[in-house]
C-alpha cells in the first residue's frame, strides 16, 4: 500500500508540475495532441510550444500483457502492467519535426510472476519444496516510482497546422528491481531464508529491466 501511495503521489506531482508550465507559457498558442502505440503500450500526448525550439509534452501510457520466462531455474508466468505519466521537454534544434527529448516519468509499472513447479517441486535457494506444502510461489518486482527518460523523436512541428506522424525512440531508466518472494502458505524460518536468497538472485537476473527500450509510433494534430 505504501509503494502504491508513493507512486500515486509522484504521478500527481508530475501532472501538476506540467500543468503549471503550460499555464505559464500561454503566450504561444500552438498545441499538439497525439496518440501513440509501441513498447510502452497505448499512449496519449499533449504538447505545448514554449519557444521556437522548445516544447513541453505531457504523456500518458498504459498496457498489460503476460509472458513466460525462466529465471534462476524457476519457470514463471509474468504479468507486466505498464502505467506511466511523463513530463517531457522536446528540443527542436532545427525548429522542425526532429527533436531531442528528456524528462521524467511517474512509474506505476508493476511486474508480478507466478512460478510453475519443475518436476513437481519448487527449487528455492538450496532446497526443494512441494507446492502441496507452500502453495503458490509469487514474485513481486518493484521498479521504482519515477524513471528518467532520454530519446530522439520526430513530429510535433509547430511551424504549421495539421496532422502528421510522430515517432519516439529512447530509453526509460528505471530503478534497480527490488524483488519480494512470497508463498501461499507459511513454511517457517528455513523457507524464509531460502526465499530471501532466491529473491537476491532474481534481482540480479532482472537488472535488464533498468534500461527499458522505448519505441512509440503514432499520429498527432497540431492546432
Amino acid at each position: 500500500m505504501g509503494v502504491l501511495f508513493q507512486k500515486c503521489k509522484a504521478t500527481f506531482a508530475l501532472v501538476m508540475f506540467g500543468i503549471g508550465i503550460l499555464n505559464a507559457s500561454m503566450c504561444y498558442a500552438d498545441i499538439g495532441v497525439g496518440g501513440r502505440i509501441g513498447s510502452m503500450g497505448i499512449g496519449v500526448d499533449v504538447s505545448k510550444q514554449l519557444t521556437e525550439s522548445f516544447s513541453l509534452r505531457i504523456s500518458f501510457s498504459s498496457y498489460q500483457f503476460e509472458y513466460d520466462a525462466t529465471e534462476e531455474n524457476i519457470d514463471y508466468t509474468f504479468e507486466l502492467d505498464i502505467g506511466a505519466t511523463g513530463v517531457l521537454i522536446d528540443w527542436h534544434p532545427f525548429s522542425g519535426s526532429m527533436r531531442i527529448t528528456s524528462g521524467i516519468y511517474s512509474n506505476s509499472t508493476t511486474l508480478v510472476g507466478v512460478a510453475m513447479p519443475a518436476d513437481g517441486n519448487y527449487g528455492i535457494g538450496d532446497s526443494s519444496y512441494s507446492p502441496e506444502v507452500i502453495g503458490d510461489l509469487i514474485a513481486t518486482i518493484d521498479l521504482g516510482s519515477t524513471a528518467p527518460y532520454i530519446g530522439l523523436g520526430w513530429g510535433y512541428d509547430f511551424g504549421g497546422v495539421g496532422i502528421g506522424f510522430v515517432l519516439d525512440v529512447g530509453v526509460l531508466v528505471q530503478a534497480s528491481p527490488e524483488v519480494s518472494l512470497s508463498t501461499e502458505f507459511s513454511g517457517g524460518d528455513q523457507l524464509q531464508q531460502d526465499l530471501n536468497a532466491e529473491a537476491a538472485e532474481l534481482e540480479e537476473s532482472l537488472r535488464h529491466f533498468q534500461l527499458y527500450p522505448v519505441v512509440m509510433l503514432g499520429v498527432a494534430y497540431v492546432f
